[in-house]
């Protein structure tokens, strides 16, 4: 059996918040905690001190969320101000392999909110702040 130390490895921790070069790697359609539509999008850094590292993305199609969804889709390059429909289901086949530069920022969780299986609430995550371009 093969013993494995972990003791030198790392805690999981946010990149900065900075502007980044990644593939959208992953877009996957659910439905949110709210009942409304989504789509999950994991962006892979390409580039510099953090390749590799995966930053998540969370496009809600929640009606409360349509004024930014619209703007995400616009930077996406997905919709245009000729043609503002677009599938649902189509979203993923033309995200994934997409090259972007982005920002990025660091998400803090509500301390009332629990992560049902630690019992703790939500350590700090990374999210999109901005598409800047498609490359």
């Amino acid at each position: 059996m093969t013993s494995m130390d972990f003791s030198n490895v790392a805690a999981p921790s946010p990149v900065p918040e900075a502007e980044y070069v990644g593939r959208i790697s992953k877009a996957v359609v659910g439905v949110s905690k709210a009942g409304a539509d989504k789509i999950d999008v994991h962006i892979k850094i390409g580039e510099g001190e953090h390749e590799g590292r995966v930053v998540f993305d969370t496009i809600s199609f929640h009606d409360n969320a349509l004024m930014f969804t619209k703007r995400t889709l616009l930077e996406l390059k997905v919709i245009s101000e000729d043609d503002m429909t677009i599938e649902l289901e189509e979203l993923p086949e033309l995200l994934v392999g997409m090259d972007v530069r982005f920002i990025a920022k660091v998400q803090e969780s509500d301390p009332a909110v629990i992560d049902e299986r630690t019992g703790e609430p939500y350590e700090p995550r990374n999210a999109v702040a901005r598409y800047l371009e498609v490359l």
